[in-house]
């Protein structure tokens, strides 16, 4: 069974900001009419083909209009075309390189197509122009988990935490602690995530490993059974290896 729990990484559309669309808004009007059309298939309907090609009419309208190249990078993002969404974030970047949520975004294209060097860039960049940014610090923290860079994936998932808890930074976290050898602070995690999502089976099958590892058979056997009974694929082989 996978060990890594949930490490698919966060992007953010950007949506409308007063000081941004201030001049746009006059002189551009189709150009945001045609960018916030864009905003509500790609967040609210979850059309990211037809956000990218509205996205694109108010790229024409107003070729400048730094929003609109990010999220059509987004968009092209959802669809799986990483390449596309990089060009966009690139052009994004230039028009206005104040524009936090570009690095992320960026970032999260690079790791998908298995650049890490350049995600961790993206991802530092973005931290540095705005330390209190949750997503970024869950998404470095995902590529140092998969670098089995234990120590340096906690701290990130630990400043993820700062800004309110959350079901997959715990579970992540609590990966890295599990892998690090830290079995206590795992626990707490796994715990954590338990209480966040009780539905979820994947943190009672974690946490039966570590009653496991702790010679307790009993819990460990009740949280088996419970991930099985959400839905997880534990065999009857593994039930009896962490029941004993």
């Amino acid at each position: 069974m996978a060990c890594w729990g949930a490490t698919f990484q966060r992007v953010k559309v950007w949506h409308d900001s007063a000081s941004l669309w201030k001049d746009s808004s006059a002189k551009y009007p189709v150009a945001r009419a045609f960018h916030n059309l864009g905003l509500d298939y790609l967040s609210d309907k979850g059309d990211a083909a037809t956000a990218a090609t509205l996205f694109s009419k108010a790229i024409a309208a107003h070729p400048k209009l730094s929003p609109a190249w990010l999220n059509r990078g987004v968009a092209h993002a959802r669809q799986g075309d990483y390449q596309a969404a990089i060009a966009d974030y690139n052009e994004a970047e230039r028009l206005n390189p104040k524009l936090v949520d570009t690095y992320l975004n960026r970032g999260t294209a690079y790791a998908a197509i298995g650049m890490p060097a350049r995600a961790l860039k993206d991802y530092s960049e973005a931290l540095k122009r705005q330390p209190s940014y949750p997503e970024a610090w869950y998404n470095r923290g995902n590529l140092y988990l998969k670098m089995q860079r234990w120590d340096l994936a906690i701290a990130d998932y630990t400043e993820a935490l700062k800004s309110g808890d959350n079901f997959p930074v715990r579970l992540n976290r609590g990966n890295a602690y599990w892998f690090a050898g830290n079995w206590s602070k795992a626990f707490d995690d796994f715990t954590v995530a338990i209480q966040l999502q009780p539905r979820s089976p994947t943190p009672y099958y974690y946490r039966a490993r570590i009653y496991a590892k702790y010679g307790q058979p009993g819990p460990a056997r009740s949280d088996a059974l419970k991930a099985r009974s959400l839905g997880s694929p534990i065999s009857d082989e593994e039930l009896a290896q962490l029941s004993h």
